[in-house]
């Protein structure tokens, strides 16, 4: 996924710029012109970059540009490493005001109820009377002996292969939103980030002796 920043200049209240997403499927990374835009120099704003570069680099392409808006907002908010921390999603609902559509596992894991079995075995009157005191040895009394089954009913999640959420799966427009999401907000958070470090603040240990900084 990829977010690009309007055009003209579209300010949200928080500070940071609105931007409008798309989503490539695996098939598009053949495209020459879309290739070249991933591998060219142009600034591409992604949180925790390795894994994305990773991914990228098994379809065969080289991310050019790439910047690590993980390690930006570390640099920015040092603060967060003990509490609210660096995810993607706590950035959001943070600074942004807007969190990731849902959960990861929401979407790629499928919660099914399956039975369990447990056998016992029964002993009863052909008769059918329960309890029958009649002798066994009295003409249709006779003990017949049976299995009896339990079914023990439990939810079991299973992950959904990601190749298999493909345009027509059911949960493909829920895919859709979250991929867009991401790209989103890795442009607000880089966004905000960058405005952060550049406030000035006071640092006693750096003041030198003019007062100046």
């Amino acid at each position: 996924s990829l977010a690009v920043k309007r055009y003209p200049t579209e300010m949200e209240p928080r500070g940071y710029s609105k931007s409008d997403a798309a989503v490539f499927t695996s098939e598009s990374l053949a495209h020459p012109g879309l290739r070249a835009l991933l591998e060219g120099p142009g600034r591409k704003c992604v949180h925790n970059l390795p894994v994305a570069a990773h991914t990228l680099a098994n379809e065969g392409i080289v991310l050019g540009g790439g910047i690590n808006t993980l390690a930006t907002a570390r640099g920015a908010w040092p603060e967060r490493a003990r509490a609210e921390g660096f995810t993607l999603d706590a950035l959001g609902e943070d600074l942004v005001g807007l969190g990731k559509t849902e959960g990861f596992r929401e979407i790629f894991s499928e919660t099914v109820v399956e039975y369990r079995s447990t056998f016992k075995r029964v002993t009863s009157c052909e008769c059918g009377g329960k309890p029958c005191r009649k002798r066994s040895t009295t003409p249709g009394h006779v003990r017949v002996t049976s299995v009896e089954e339990t079914r023990h009913p439990r939810e079991v999640t299973y992950p959904i292969p990601l190749e298999s959420v493909v345009p027509g799966h059911p949960r493909w427009p829920r895919a859709l939103d979250y991929a867009a999401r991401d790209a989103v907000l890795a442009l607000a958070v880089w966004d905000l980030a960058t405005r952060a470090m550049k406030i000035e603040r006071e640092i006693p240990w750096l003041k030198s002796v003019s007062g100046s900084y």
